[in-house]
């Protein structure tokens, strides 16, 4: 009968111990690891990986190897993964507190850990140079990508243990008696065929995925917020929690642990979304400034001195931000007016959300009329004129040559180049770009962001021809 490890929880002190001593107990048996985990202590994970490559497991991710947990998965000689798990790699992180001689320090000891981390990871057969740059970028892997990458080595239907993994991985320690369980207890082996009951359909596994990504793409913005990315990792290990719960998860979470402008943010009964800015004048110009700024860095643009309140607003879509404007509106569309069109039409009724739009357009405008290269202003200047009839301005000619005066001699007459009379009129230059509903509902701002940046450097283009 094989061992069989359940690392559900974090990678916490005083697991590798235990791990150890269940090894130990059976110095003979096969060794099968079950994984759901979102990684935690490095030094442990290592302890642990060294400990299960000479029994040479075969590891199953049941849900979710990330950080740490990742590296003990590359331990076994098998590797298999549920079809809707996700792997993620990452360099090793920590704080250090002192001078920079102390951060220098710290940072060689974080880059001899990453090292230290690649041979396990070099089980995918990818160069050091690449296992790099998907540690660097903190990368997230489903089932396929890490299959093609050589980070597992077989995909297997999803298991029902994976699908009622804990809501929170904190709420769950392992004890060296929950550790070592008995097959009998355990789920089927991931390669065993699945019941007709429990196999999951091929368009479940398609929805399941984009739930999957979706929920990734909400928690992109939020990820440098403390707490946010345990919030992703217990929503993706979880199918029963949809887009907007997690909208709302993460929402309520930085409008709890962040400090917002004006007075704090409330939550509103029901579990609806959080009227972020609620209260007062003050409270709105921040709202409007804040989340200008948002969506303007959003869509590239670069800006010098973002709001100090774009991190209160970071997690927040489009269709958040509507709904933030029509809460502080005082208005309650109910459930059946909290996306599509009707939400449109309640934030553009309200003062702040067009004031956002207005903002945020013209930051890209000017952005792009201030990135466009120009020559012109090296050789004119410019000049007010009161209305836009035609005006005439006399151009001087060119100065004479100077001349060399010797000594004692006397400077000489010129005479400056005829002067010209040149008629013009200032007009008026300008297009129209529509802004859809469809593209607010569909969050898809950064397109008309990035128009109208290339309106602004048009303009620069005209008035320099």
């Amino acid at each position: 009968m094989p061992i069989q490890l359940f690392l559900y929880d974090e990678i916490h002190s005083g697991l590798a111990a235990t791990v150890v001593a269940s090894l130990a107990a059976q110095p003979a048996a096969a060794v099968e690891v079950r994984i759901n985990s979102p990684g935690g202590n490095v030094h442990e994970a290592l302890t642990i990986f060294n400990a299960l490559q000479p029994r040479q497991p075969t590891v199953y991710i049941d849900g979710v190897a990330a950080s740490a947990a990742s590296y003990i998965a590359m331990a076994g000689k098998r590797v298999i993964a549920a079809a809707n798990a996700l792997l993620m790699v990452h360099n090793p992180l920590t704080s250090t507190a002192g001078n920079s001689a102390a951060h220098r320090e710290m940072a060689e000891i974080l880059d001899k850990h990453r090292d230290a981390m690649l041979a396990g990871y070099g089980r995918s057969k990818l160069s050091r140079e690449k296992l790099i740059a998907l540690l660097d970028a903190e990368t997230w892997l489903n089932a396929e990508e890490a299959l093609r990458l050589g980070f597992v080595d077989e995909i297997a239907e999803p298991l029902k243990i994976a699908a009622h993994s804990p809501a929170s991985f904190r709420t769950y320690h392992n004890t060296p008696q929950e550790l070592l369980m008995p097959q009998s207890n355990t789920p089927a082996a991931a390669g065993a065929a699945p019941s007709s009951a429990s196999s999951a359909p091929v368009d479940a596994l398609a929805q399941l995925r984009q739930r999957n990504e979706e929920i990734r793409s909400m928690a992109a913005a939020s990820m440098h917020h403390q707490g946010v990315p345990d919030l992703l990792i217990s929503a993706l290990g979880d199918p029963a929690v949809s887009t907007q719960e997690f909208g709302q998860r993460v929402l309520a979470h930085l409008a709890r642990d962040s400090g917002p402008l004006s007075g704090g943010a409330a939550v509103i009964a029901g579990g609806r979304t959080p009227s972020a800015y609620p209260g007062g004048s003050r409270g709105g110009r921040d709202l409007v400034a804040a989340a200008s700024d948002l969506v303007a860095l959003r869509a590239g643009i670069q800006i010098e001195k973002p709001h100090a309140g774009v991190g209160d607003v970071s997690g927040m879509s489009m269709i958040d931000i509507m709904r933030a404007c029509v809460a502080r509106g005082g208005r309650d569309l109910g459930d059946t007016g909290r996306s599509g069109s009707s939400l449109v039409r309640a934030a553009m009724s309200t003062s702040d959300f067009p004031a956002i739009l207005e903002n945020s357009l013209g930051k890209a405008l000017r952005s792009g009329f201030a990135t466009e290269p120009a020559t012109y202003n090296a050789w004119t200047r410019k000049i007010n004129v009161p209305d836009f009839k035609p005006q005439s301005r006399s151009i001087l000619g060119s100065a004479p040559a100077l001349l060399p005066v010797p000594e004692g001699g006397e400077y000489t007459y010129g005479s400056l180049d005829e002067d010209k009379s040149l008629p013009y009129k200032v007009g008026k230059y300008g297009r129209i770009v529509n802004l859809t509903w469809e593209a607010l509902v569909n969050d898809d701002l950064g397109a008309f962001m990035r128009m109208t940046q290339a309106l602004g450097q048009a303009a620069a283009r005209a008035e320099g021809n």
